[in-house]
């Protein structure tokens, strides 16, 4: 038996097997549905994708496998993983990499395995997808081509996993950046492209400093972007008469974690109008520094309705008091209920 070796970027591989958010999780029907086609294709007691962890193969499809994991050290994946082709075993007990591993000793009694390592969007390999059997195999070139072809779908909804998990950190605003440099530009540029198409306001602050605005929000506000970036200070995009209550609400909130995270103010457009918003914030790091992320939603409409709400029970008050008719009014159950108008006030009796 010879244990795999250790990539020299296993970090990196590391953090990029968990930003995957797929380790430890429940079937997933896009992996189950190509796992079933590949056993039967293949006529093949086990198909499985995998993600190779820092001690452990994970199973993430696993079809007629009992075992939910295996040691890396004695696993086939971890040698697919050390290089981008295939690794094709057609008998194990005579491949002294795996003559000795209890795969192959014990159950299930491996003898055939042909894998491909999974690639993420960055260029890690993170995974594999891999046939098994418990007799030896062999394999014609037509066999291996349609294999790669199941292997390139696999690896792609591996790659939609991790364009998802970007977008609902991104939405979520919380963003896991590693300390080094490199990883941290690339963390931004995959937040640049999610947010400069997005239909919410979103700004990032260092300070009283704009350090970044999408178009959503220049046009909320309207700015023309590069004119936003100007602004000497996001507090000059709050109304006057606001100011020092959400300079109020972001102090509690640096004092203490637990404080409200939204809060509504009236914003100050550009041509000196006002709309009320809605504002999210969560702290984040940007270019290496504290910063905070407010996502930005106009609440005009809402705010309208609500006033509009309560002039019309006012108005309907003042109208009720001042007559000596009777009014019947029905509640949500329904339940009527008799409602008396007078200049002494507005009564109300069971039905």
């Amino acid at each position: 038996m010879i244990p795999p070796i250790i990539p020299a970027d296993e970090d990196h591989r590391q953090n990029a097997v968990e930003s995957l958010g797929l380790l430890d999780t429940g079937p997933d029907e896009r992996f189950g549905r190509i796992t079933r086609l590949a056993k039967n294709i293949f006529d093949v007691p086990y198909a499985l994708v995998c993600f190779v962890d820092r001690e452990r193969v994970w199973f993430k499809s696993k079809l007629d496998l009992n075992a939910e994991e295996v040691p890396r050290s004695t696993s086939f994946c971890g040698h697919t993983i050390l290089q981008d082709e295939l690794l094709f075993v057609p008998d194990a007990l005579e491949d002294e990499r795996f003559s000795g591993i209890p795969l192959v000793t014990q159950e299930p009694h491996v003898r055939f395995y042909l894998g491909a390592p999974m690639i993420e969007a960055d260029g890690f390999r993170v995974g594999t997808f891999c046939l098994i059997d418990t007799k030896p195999r062999r394999f014609t070139e037509k066999e291996f081509d349609l294999f790669r072809d199941l292997a390139a779908s696999v690896q792609e909804q591996i790659r939609q996993s991790g364009r998802e998990a970007i977008y609902n950190a991104a939405n979520a605003s919380r963003y896991l950046l590693t300390e080094n440099a490199q990883r941290l530009e690339e963390y931004e540029a995959r937040f640049h492209n999610l947010v400069e198409g997005s239909l919410q306001g979103i700004m990032v602050t260092t300070g009283e400093e704009i350090s970044f605005v999408n178009p959503a929000l220049a046009e909320l506000l309207g700015y023309r972007i590069e004119d936003l970036r100007k602004v000497e200070s996001w507090l000059e995009l709050v109304s006057p008469e606001d100011r020092e209550r959400v300079l109020g609400y972001c102090k509690s909130r640096a004092s203490n974690s637990s404080a409200p995270s939204t809060y509504e103010y009236r914003g100050l457009r550009k041509d000196g109008s006002t709309v009320w918003l809605r504002n999210l914030s969560t702290k984040v790091v940007w270019n290496g520094k504290p910063a905070v992320q407010a996502t930005v939603i106009d609440i005009s409409a809402h705010i309208a309705a609500e006033k509009e709400l309560v002039d019309g029970e006012a108005r309907f008050r003042d109208f009720a008091e001042s007559s000596s008719d009777w009014f019947w009014e029905m509640d949500e159950k329904p339940s009527l209920h008799l409602v008396l108008g007078t200049s002494r006030g507005i009564h109300r009796f069971p039905a």
